[in-house]
């Protein structure tokens, strides 16, 4: 009888072990729910939510869902005033229709460009309400001007007080972390900025249309641009030095070159080669925009699980998420609500399960933990950027950012990309959590689409702070799912635009396992005493790790 009390009593310890788990790992291994995935989805993406763009109702009711879920695990507020949420001051510039003109002049011929077909205000200025400059035009290149890296688009010419006209993004030749740096529009204008420039006209190469047909930067014209605003209301980003940022298709581009000493395809070509190019276009630029402004303020949500170390739970590891999408639009199909299921409600939902998963946890870990839903990435990254220079904790003791960021759950996951793993340890810790998973970690597969930057772990690097972000790979080992062919159907027909909506059919195993392996990462970070380092001689240690 002592024996079978015994052997029953071990026997369901074994079971408490095997359901539990007696390490992290295992506790959490079985602990991430593909059917909490799907639910969170189907909440942020549905219709009610009118595509959560930044400033709506519908935002404000995906934040407070994203409030009450931290709320429910027991995690505490790491908000203002003791709240889940972080106000980010905003305004938004919405311009007025029919008010925008653009005119050439060149060897007296005046030719006016048809806004929409021929040009488009990259965002309605919103530090002017009314702008208008009169001004000669120069061209340079991709606009990068580096003596120290053997390339200068400025070394030609004069930019004080006149138009630049550039390139979008950087030199298909330069190394992946450069183009990364230089195709930044932060640095393309900070760079106009210094060279005296009033306005700038970004222009289109067959490999950018590629990407970016000019129909995307005209579609919806009546998206407000934002800024968010410091203390002294200063505009972040703003540069109120420039009146003026423009798109031109290829037949404004042709007008502005018509009497240029070097052809518009000529300057392709030299672009496309990678070499530095200025010279005066020997044409004049007459502008005038107006818009229509409104001061707001959006939440980022946040809470904080404290650590359980005395020293290190003064320090954070800090994931994000962006809650917000592109709102309502034109419609397509007859719908007009871009629900973002994919973009960004599913990194969402993934972030939620591994705060869900920490909290749970019988052992905290020795670092605290942030969990970060924020406002206005689809605007240019400004929730994030808002809390990197005004973090609700000291900004020296975050130590790391994990991003979430539109991971697609097209088919099986069998691979992930951590954009930024060569930059930092982050990336061993990364290889670490992939093998203990059985995923295959594969390198940046498109590094001519700079997405190191593109997304809001960014924001924490131009702090100097270390970050991965985390989306699946182009393959799978699952038979009769071709990754390529999807994600590029995907791309075309769904980003951002209204088919990115719930269906159950969205492999939310694949959001699960991705869920474990953040957290994963986030673990070991959490609880290993050094903190995340640059690699030694890194470019983004360069520019911002000191």
């Amino acid at each position: 009888m002592r024996k079978s009390i015994f052997t029953f009593i071990t026997m369901a310890i074994v079971a408490f072990t095997i359901i539990t788990g007696c390490s992290n790992e295992g506790q959490h291994q079985a602990a991430f729910r593909p059917e909490a995935i799907s639910a969170h989805v189907r909440f942020l993406a549905d219709d009610l939510l009118e595509g959560r763009f930044t400033g709506t109702r519908g935002y404000d009711l995906a934040a407070a869902y994203v409030a009450t879920q931290f709320e429910a695990y027991g995690l505490e507020p790491a908000g203002d005033d003791s709240t889940y949420y972080q106000q980010v001051p905003f305004r938004s510039a919405t311009r007025v229709p029919g008010a925008q003109s653009l005119v050439i002049t060149s060897k007296g011929k005046q030719t006016r460009l048809v806004e929409l077909k021929d040009f488009v205000l990259r965002n309605p200025d919103r530090i002017h309400m009314k702008s208008s400059l009169a001004a000669d035009v120069v061209f340079a290149g991709y606009g990068i001007s580096e003596p120290a890296i053997g390339h200068d688009d400025y070394a030609n010419i004069d930019a004080q007080g006149k138009v630049v006209a550039m390139f979008a993004r950087a030199p298909g030749t330069f190394a992946p972390n450069e183009l990364a740096y230089y195709a930044s529009t932060s640095y393309k204008m900070q760079t106009a900025v210094d060279h005296g420039a009033v306005g700038v006209i970004y222009l289109l190469t067959p490999a950018n249309l590629q990407r970016f047909p000019f129909q995307r930067f005209t579609a919806n014209p009546q998206r407000p641009a934002m800024a968010w605003q410091d203390e002294d209301g200063g505009l972040h980003p703003g540069w109120p030095q420039i009146q003026g940022l423009m798109i031109l298709s290829r037949p404004g581009a042709d007008a502005l070159f018509r009497n240029s000493p070097v052809s518009f395809t000529e300057a392709i070509a030299t672009a496309e080669a990678g070499k530095p190019q200025s010279f005066d276009l020997k044409t004049k630029l007459r502008m005038s925009s107006r818009s229509t402004h409104q001061e707001f303020s959006s939440p980022n949500v946040l809470a904080v699980l404290r650590g359980s170390d005395p020293v290190l739970k003064d320090e954070y590891v800090v994931y994000t998420a962006h809650l917000d999408h592109v709102g309502t639009g034109d419609p397509v199909n007859g719908d007009p609500i871009y629900n973002g299921a994919h973009d960004n409600a599913v990194g969402t939902a993934m972030m939620l399960e591994v705060a869900r998963n920490f909290a749970a946890t019988g052992t905290k870990p020795k670092r605290s933990i942030i969990f970060l839903a924020v406002t206005g990435e689809e605007r240019g990254l400004l929730g994030s950027a808002y809390f990197a220079n005004n973090p609700t904790v000291p900004q020296d003791q975050i130590v790391a950012n994990l991003n979430l960021d539109m991971f697609l759950l097209l088919f099986p996951m069998t691979e992930v990309v951590a954009f930024g793993a060569e930059h930092s340890s982050l990336g061993a810790v990364a290889e670490r959590a992939a093998k203990k998973l059985g995923i295959k970690l594969t390198p940046d597969p498109m590094p001519e689409q700079t997405i190191f930057v593109r997304s809001d772990q960014y924001s924490f690097v131009k702090r100097g702070i270390p970050a991965l972000y985390i989306i699946g790979g182009l393959n799978t080992d699952a038979p009769g799912f071709d990754g390529p062919a999807l994600i590029k159907e995907w791309r075309k027909n769904s980003y951002h635009k209204p088919r990115d909506e719930y269906d159950p059919a969205m492999h939310f195993e694949s959001g699960a396992k991705a869920a474990h392996f953040n957290f994963l990462i986030g673990l070991e970070v959490a609880n290993t005493a050094a903190r995340p380092t640059w690699n030694e001689g890194d470019f983004f240690l360069e520019k911002f790790g000191k």
